[in-house]
């Protein structure tokens, strides 16, 4: 059981996103940190080309199958 959970996710990915804000504590008291917060598409594309790093739309997330769903990580209870 984790104390820290660095992700991934981004402001401008959903609604419930934007609400969580870059450092956030879910109810099971996880703290949540998110660097890339504030990044836009653009800023990760171009980051991900310079490194040479695949980028996730390049696989299917059963849990999320449509753009902008939660796939449930970040909604945990």
């Amino acid at each position: 059981n984790p104390d820290v959970w660095l992700t991934g996710i981004r402001a401008e990915e959903t609604e419930h996103r934007r609400q969580l804000g870059m450092v956030s504590l879910d109810a099971r008291g996880l703290l949540k940190i998110a660097p890339l917060f504030f990044w836009t598409q653009s800023e990760l594309d171009d980051y991900l080309s310079r490194h040479r790093l695949p980028s996730c739309r390049h696989y299917f997330d059963p849990t999320k199958v449509y753009a902008g769903r939660e796939c449930g990580l970040h909604t945990a209870a």
